[in-house]
C-alpha cells in the first residue's frame, strides 16, 4: 500500500512538473548522466543507472531515471564559486560506500545548484570523514 501511494505520488509529480513547470524548464538545460552507483539526493534514494536532471522552478530540481522507473523532486539552492564551470557535472559526497548528490554544475555557468544534506548524510558526516568529492560527467540535452 505504501509503495503504491509512493508510485502514485511520483506519477502525479511528474505530470504536474511536465505541465506546470514547462515554461521554466524550457529556459533551462537538462543534464544527462550515467551514474555507476546507488546514491541519495536530499532524502530520495536512487539506484545506479542513467538519469536526467531537470531544473524546474527556482529552488527545485527533478531527477528521473531514463526508464522513468525512479524520480524525485529535490530542493537546491544557487551556489557560486567565483569562476565559470569548465564542465557539466554532478558532484557527490562519499562516506564509505554511500554517495550523496551534493552539487549540479553546467558548463559556462558561474552559478551551480547545491542540494541540502539529508539527515542520513549529516549523521554520516559526523561519524565518518568524507572522501574527496566524486564528480560524474554529464551532458546537456
Amino acid at each position: 500500500m505504501k509503495r503504491h501511494a509512493s508510485l502514485v505520488f511520483t506519477a502525479i509529480a511528474v505530470i504536474a512538473i511536465s505541465v506546470g513547470g514547462s515554461l521554466y524548464a524550457q529556459s533551462s538545460q537538462r543534464l544527462h548522466a550515467d551514474i555507476p552507483f546507488e546514491f541519495v539526493a536530499s532524502n530520495v534514494r536512487f539506484p545506479a543507472g542513467t538519469y536526467d536532471v531537470v531544473p524546474m522552478q527556482p529552488g527545485k530540481v527533478l531527477i528521473r531515471s531514463a526508464d522513468f522507473r525512479n524520480a524525485g523532486i529535490v530542493s537546491a539552492i544557487p551556489t557560486q564559486t567565483g569562476k565559470t564551470s569548465s564542465e557539466t557535472k554532478l558532484v557527490f559526497n562519499r562516506y564509505g560506500n554511500r554517495y550523496f548528490l551534493s552539487q549540479i554544475w553546467t558548463v559556462g555557468d558561474d552559478t551551480g545548484r547545491e542540494l541540502s544534506k539529508s539527515r542520513a548524510e549529516r549523521e554520516m558526516a559526523r561519524n565518518l570523514k568524507s572522501d574527496r568529492p566524486t564528480d560524474i560527467a554529464a551532458t546537456l540535452k
